[in-house]
């Protein structure tokens, strides 16, 4: 077994009394793990936990609840920063590929391609790469080249992968999980979209989980060893029951019961997968699929099959995660103090939600009159295009001529976000406002000090729903 060693390299972020820490490994490990050694070097040196990461036998994806903090005594700060941006480019990349759906399914990655720009129908017909890849390989190649899954064999079978390897993929699945959760917790609106894009990569995985088959050389769902150790590991020994073999039992009747919502014959042939339906607490367990009449309840059970277990589960993710953010709201100020403030990763964690890391839409676009906002276009825009509070606010400043702080606030900045310059924001409300003289002494102030022209001279973004939900957004 190669051995450890202890280079003072970089500071410990959970290390005390600045503990310096780094694991590096010996030539020997680097030539046994290849392209992972760097990953095995940051995240082993590990002490134990009662719940330790690790991947589910050959299953080449890190799946968890995240119900647990991975134990660890140091990790470099440079470590740290790496997998936390890693992980945020898999958040950036989902966010982008889903759009304005409101879907958690995976279902959307699996579409086909788009067409390749200028290919003929007939050429894309033809074999060979005219169609782009799937957002699914995308994403595969992307949580590969990110070390967040074990790399796919090129070509024949590959060997088992060595549990130090498949250890520290878990592990630094986990420490970016957790280290992202942090830098989100600050705000509400960029929490909901942490949890959005996190239970997509989740339900993501669970679902090529319950598609894995297990080396276990049984047929039906003894076949389902890898779905079974996850639900052990998490703590939710859900029983089941199986198809009875008696058509005359009392159990074969309850069977019918709980199957018929399916619309199938319950006496029909099913598939292995539907052998066996788990026994879950019908509240909140299964609460979800209770409010769409997926289940039969029985006793206050709900008898969920296989395939519907994905809803169970993906519930318990968004409730661990939900009952997190609630605490780490009650302890902000703790946190501002003790993390944000720290100087060793205060300024990382503060800079991750703010940070886009996908595509540059905006790298060598042309600008011009008709791709953003300008007096000239805005009547003609506004009932078709502001969103429904913008669209509220801009017709009644039409209607009155006038509006208070708050909403010039809202309405500039949303204006100033769609791309109006200073001077045609400062012209277009100088037209519209009651009286241009008082506009001028009162309120040109505002418009120059949030295009970063008056006052500290910072350049002020639109604000957010959360923001204007609450009434804040007061300039600083």
């Amino acid at each position: 077994m190669p051995r450890f060693s202890r280079s003072p390299s970089d500071a410990g972020v959970f290390g005390g009394h600045g503990q310096m820490s780094a694991f590096s490994m010996e030539e020997e490990r680097r030539r046994e793990y290849g392209p992972h050694s760097a990953l095995v070097d940051s995240f082993l040196g590990i002490g134990g936990s009662p719940y330790m990461y690790d991947l589910l036998g050959r299953f080449p994806h890190p799946i968890s609840l995240y119900q647990h903090l991975p134990h660890l005594s140091t990790i470099p700060v440079k470590a740290l920063e790496e997998v936390a941006v890693q992980r945020l480019r898999v958040l950036n990349f989902l966010h982008e590929k889903f759009g304005a759906e409101t879907s958690l399914s995976p279902a959307l990655l699996r579409e086909t391609g788009a067409r390749k720009p200028n290919a003929t129908p007939a050429a894309c017909a033809a074999p060979g790469s005219l169609r782009a890849p799937t957002a699914e390989a995308e994403l595969k190649q992307l949580l590969e080249e990110a070390g967040l899954m074990l790399a796919r064999p090129v070509g024949g079978a590959a060997p088992a992968p060595s549990p130090e390897l498949t250890q520290a993929v878990a592990m630094r699945d986990a420490i970016s999980h957790f280290a992202l959760r942090l830098a989100f917790s600050t705000d509400k609106e960029r929490q909901q979209w942490f949890v959005r894009q996190e239970a997509r990569l989740f339900l993501y995985r669970l679902e090529e989980l319950m598609k894995f088959r297990g080396d276990s050389p049984g047929t039906g769902f003894e076949r389902d060893q890898p779905f079974d150790e996850f639900l052990r590991r998490e703590g939710l020994d859900y029983d089941f029951v199986t198809r009875p073999q008696r058509p005359d039992s009392p159990a074969m009747a309850l069977w019918q019961r709980a199957t018929e919502f399916r619309g199938a014959d319950a006496s029909a042939a099913y598939s292995y997968q539907e052998l066996r339906l788990f026994l879950v607490p019908f509240y909140p367990d299964a609460a979800s699929l209770v409010a769409r009449r997926r289940v039969y309840i029985h006793r206050f059970i709900a008898y969920v099959p296989f395939t519907d277990m994905d809803q169970v589960l993906l519930g318990k993710f968004k409730s661990v995660l939900s009952e997190c953010f609630s605490l780490l709201d009650s302890r902000q100020s703790t946190l501002q103090t003790n993390v944000f403030g720290d100087a060793r990763i205060g300024e990382l964690l503060m800079a991750i939600p703010t940070v886009y890391i996908g595509k540059d839409f905006r790298k060598d676009a042309v600008e011009t009159a008709e791709d953003r906002l300008t007096p000239q276009n805005v009547k003609d825009v506004w009932r078709s295009s502001f969103p429904p509070c913008m669209r509220r606010l801009f017709g009644a400043y039409m209607r009155d001529h006038h509006m208070r702080h708050s909403g010039r606030l809202q309405l500039w900045l949303f204006f100033k976000g769609a791309g109006m310059k200073l001077e045609e924001n400062l012209q277009f409300n100088r037209a519209l406002w009651q009286d241009a003289q008082k506009f001028d002494r009162e309120h040109s102030y505002t418009l120059r000090h949030i295009y970063g022209q008056e006052g500290k001279r910072a350049d002020y973004p639109p604000l957010s729903c959360s923001k204007i939900i609450s009434g804040g957004g007061m300039l600083q």
